[in-house]
Formats: structure tokens, C-alpha cells, sequence
């Protein structure tokens, strides 16, 4: 009977470790996934963000009149584009309530980054925007996946020490 008892013992406590065994890979497995999805969904994120800022300071130089629209954003290249006659265009002025000689041209220049996040010596470097290393993430670029490589190879922009934080976490 003892060794009957044993035997049962010997066997729930074998069947436990299998069963905490598979649980721990299990875990792990659904771990690596999470990660794995964290890091593309980042590197979607951190793209859009870069394209919008990148878009939103195309449109306002365009809007401002700094910059033409480039050919193909309006229906193809130069060479494509039906002859017009010459128009003459008058200079457009904002209304306001100030009398001509007061009013104020507005600005022409999208704002500049606070900081800019890149690769430094391997590892994601924050920059301020004199080009002074404010602070590194102890990342590799080299572990990133490709988007974001190449995000950091232009430099991520960031408007505020708030953005920068939040992005810096974003790698951390």
C-alpha cells in the first residue's frame, strides 16, 4: 500500500513538472509573439508619424507659396501636363482687422524639431536641435527591424521633450 502511495505521489509530482514545463514554453512562446508584434506595430507607428510630419511640411511650404507642388502630385510629370495660356495672379493678402502696413506675412517655415532621434555609435541616439547628444537608448539599431532602421538612418523628429520621451520609451 505504501509503495502504492508513492507511486501515485511519484507520479502527480511528474506530472506536475511536465505540466509547469509546458506552461513556461507556452508563456514563452505567447511572449516572443507579443514582442514581435510590439516591435512591428512600433515601426508602423514611428513611419506614419515620420511621413506626416514629412507631409504636413510639404503642405505648408506649398501653402505659404515658398515651394511649388511637385509635377507628379498633380496629375504627372512636366512633360505630361497639358499647355496653358499665361495667367497673371495677384499677390493675395490675408484679411484682417490691422490696417495694411501693420499686418504680419505669415510664417513660412514648418517648425523645427526639439529633437531628433538617430543611430549613434550603434545604439539610438537622441540629439537636441543645436546637434548636441542629449541622451542614448540602450537599443541596437542593428536588433530593429528594417522600417525602423531606416526611419532612424533619416532621423525621427520629435516637437516637444514629452514626444521625445514617449518615443524613446517606445524602444526601451
Amino acid at each position: 500500500m505504501k509503495k502504492l502511495i508513492r507511486g501515485m505521489i511519484a507520479s502527480a509530482a511528474v506530472v506536475a513538472l511536465v505540466w509547469l514545463l509546458m506552461a513556461t514554453v507556452q508563456t514563452h512562446t505567447v511572449s516572443e509573439e507579443v514582442t514581435r508584434l510590439r516591435r512591428e506595430s512600433r515601426s508602423d507607428i514611428i513611419y506614419l508619424r515620420t511621413r506626416v510630419r514629412e507631409l504636413e511640411s510639404e503642405l505648408t511650404s506649398v501653402l505659404m507659396g515658398v515651394v511649388e507642388p511637385p509635377a507628379e502630385s498633380v496629375g504627372g510629370t512636366a512633360e505630361n501636363l497639358p499647355e496653358t495660356e499665361d495667367v497673371q495672379t495677384e499677390a493675395v493678402t490675408v484679411p484682417t482687422h490691422q490696417a495694411p502696413e501693420t499686418q504680419t506675412q505669415p510664417e513660412t517655415e514648418a517648425p523645427a524639431a526639439a529633437y531628433i532621434l538617430t543611430e549613434h555609435n550603434g545604439m539610438i541616439g537622441v540629439f537636441d536641435a543645436s546637434g548636441e547628444l542629449v541622451r542614448t537608448v540602450n537599443v541596437f539599431v542593428m536588433t530593429l527591424p528594417r522600417a525602423e532602421q531606416q526611419a532612424l538612418e533619416v532621423g525621427i523628429p520629435a516637437y516637444s521633450y514629452e514626444e521625445m520621451c514617449r518615443l524613446a520609451e517606445l524602444y526601451e
